[in-house]
């Protein structure tokens, strides 16, 4: 099922204060929502067309996301950066990728830049963008891209990258480490800052940094049509919610140790990678995460997913699991 149905089946629920339909969504796919007013601090993620892979099936390839836990600061929180920056900068190749990918279909400068969110005001992009000879802007507002500015579009393309693939994570962090440690790849570039993120979660316990990283991972080697190893991520998921040993006893009590996402990811991706034997790629993924501490037997996880991959309601597994290991 497509992630952007359920989501928008959930925020009309929400909106409509409709009880009924959000207990269906939410019960039939093992979303793990306590209330219909957390809702509103669910966000829908970008699916991957897949139907390229079959002849008469279309699939679509769900981006894993961590629904036990929802944001309710009122300041949203900060996403996952490598270093600390000295003094903030505010990159350019954000509103660059952007505005000029609009003004290819939209010549009206104002109007584009309305319609892109930026971190700084209107006016200072444009006269960025001016001033730099970006673009060249007539006197009704129409601007047309310079050859120099279609070179610097083509030097930004990762941000489109980056943005399917990485926004678990700061942007201008991971621009900062392409430059510092560029491979002259952006696959390559993110896996490597992705192993970066990973010893951190590893090092300060961060069930969620590392959930992320196995997230993004999947995602990139998707993209890449490396199947098995993305079914190896989605497996690392599985195991390291299976195993959820640094969280705190207040997200226990709300936690889903088995979520719809990731179990439709995995029956997606070994379909395309065609693996002879699932167990064993999951017992690969159980010694590779390598965490402190199991609370269960990799046996024991197997069967739970088998019974999940072969439909039994995923609330009710969940409830099995928190009742007999916690």
């Amino acid at each position: 099922m497509d992630n952007e149905f359920i989501y928008n089946e959930l925020l009309k629920a929400y909106e409509t204060n409709d009880i009924d339909l959000f207990d269906e969504i939410n019960n039939k796919y093992g979303l793990g929502l306590t209330s219909i007013d957390q809702v509103e601090f669910v966000e829908v993620r970008p699916t991957i067309d897949l139907s390229k892979y079959f002849v008469n099936y279309r699939a679509q390839y769900m981006k894993n996301y961590t629904t036990s836990r929802f944001l309710v600061n009122l300041e949203p929180l900060p996403k996952y950066i490598l270093k600390e920056p000295e003094f903030n900068i505010v990159s350019y190749s954000y509103m660059i990728f952007h505005v000029l990918t609009e003004l290819q279909v939209n010549p009206n400068l104002d109007e584009v830049l309305d319609s892109v969110e930026l971190e700084f005001e209107s006016d200072l992009a444009k006269d960025i963008l001016t001033s730099q000879g970006f673009v060249d802007v007539d006197g009704n507002g129409d601007a047309t891209i310079t050859g120099y500015g279609l070179m610097r579009l083509a030097g930004v393309d990762w941000v489109k990258f980056y943005e399917i693939y990485l926004d678990y994570f700061d942007f201008n962090d991971f621009e900062r480490y392409m430059k510092e440690y560029d491979t002259g790849s952006v696959v390559k570039n993110s896996l490597n800052y992705l192993e970066e993120h990973l010893k951190i979660a590893y090092d300060k316990k961060e069930f969620n940094r590392m959930h992320d990283v196995f997230s993004s991972k999947a995602m990139i080697y998707l993209y890449e049509e490396d199947f098995k190893k993305a079914l190896l991520e989605e497996l690392k998921i599985f195991v390291l919610k299976l195993n959820h040993i640094f969280l705190s006893q207040d997200e226990l009590d709300s936690y889903k140790a088995i979520e719809f996402p990731n179990i439709n990811n995995i029956i997606e991706l070994e379909v395309l990678s065609q693996v002879k034997s699932l167990k064993r790629i999951l017992y690969r993924a159980w010694i590779e995460i390598d965490l402190d501490e199991m609370l269960m037997t990799k046996k024991e996880a197997y069967g739970y997913l088998v019974r999940a991959m072969d439909g039994e309601i995923l609330d009710d597994l969940s409830d099995e699991i928190v009742d007999k290991y916690f």
